[in-house]
């Protein structure tokens, strides 16, 4: 410490930050679980603090958050893209890396039809479903292609029952008949 002047100085050797502009710096996933809010940013999973003024960093992965979604398990999937497996957390703040096989997706949507289903983008323009993403739990089906490579999908959406693919050109959605 200098108090030469007046001023104080501290000395750092390592730590981490959040960038405030450019890319990696921004939420870019967010998911109400165990009555907290979590927040993807960049590679760290963050939670709102209780005072609500504040992030605190629960987890630091190696790739970046591409989606957060809750599962009737009591579960948050965290998705890390396409080349990363994904992860799980329990209420306990526990994490598990998924181990099912087919399970490096980008996007994952839990859909509340007759089943809780979980639909998640394993590339550009495809979907798998199962009714247990949990590390051990139900096989991810086989492919659902939804129109050309051409263009990415962006995010998905559940309404009433129903799965919504944006894409970078339009909307589709799953029809009844799983097409």
């Amino acid at each position: 410490q200098d108090t030469v002047g007046g001023g104080s100085w501290a000395y750092l050797s390592e730590f981490k930050y959040l960038k405030t502009t450019g890319g990696s710096g921004y939420p870019v996933a967010f998911a109400e679980f165990n009555d907290l809010l979590y927040l993807g940013i960049g590679q760290g999973l963050y939670k709102l603090n209780g005072t609500g003024d504040g992030l605190t960093l629960v987890y630091y992965y190696n790739d970046s958050i591409t989606n957060l979604e809750v599962f009737t398990d009591s579960k948050l999937y965290i998705c890390l893209g396409y080349s990363s497996d994904y992860w799980e957390m329990t209420t306990s703040e526990a994490f598990t890396l998924n181990t099912l096989a087919n399970n490096s997706v980008k996007f994952m949507k839990r859909v509340d039809a007759a089943a809780p289903t979980m639909w998640a983008s394993d590339t550009a323009n495809t979907l798998r479903s199962t009714t247990n993403p949990a590390n051990g739990g139900t096989a991810w089906s086989a492919q659902t292609t939804v129109d050309t490579s051409y263009h990415n999908i962006t995010d998905m959406l559940s309404k009433s029952g129903a799965l919504y693919i944006m894409k970078e050109d339009m909307p589709y959605y799953l029809s009844s008949a799983g097409a």
